[in-house]
């Protein structure tokens, strides 16, 4: 299990029913819509993969059985642009 952690260099701001996630170390800004911008909030470094797509599904209960596929599909857009840092294991407990 991986955490998902935005990367400190991208900022994030909401512009209605879009976002727009600056990246100040690639000077890019990317136009989000609300659905990314929620999965991009859970990506705190406290949330594997499956616990953002629990989350989202607990959001859009109507949506649930599609929500796992498009949350991964965001990640891994997030990842391809370099917004995520890389993945790091859970510190251990005890």
């Amino acid at each position: 299990m991986s955490l998902l952690r935005a990367s400190p260099d991208v900022s994030c701001k909401n512009l209605g029913d879009e976002s727009v996630l600056f990246d100040a170390a690639s000077r890019t800004a990317h136009v989000v819509n609300q659905t990314a911008a929620e999965v991009w909030r859970l990506c705190d470094g406290t949330r594997c993969l499956a616990d953002v797509a629990r989350s989202m599904g607990e959001r859009y209960p109507d949506a649930r059985d599609r929500v796992a596929a498009d949350v991964e599909e965001i990640v891994a857009a997030f990842r391809g642009l370099g917004l995520l840092l890389p993945e790091t294991a859970p510190a251990p407990k005890g």
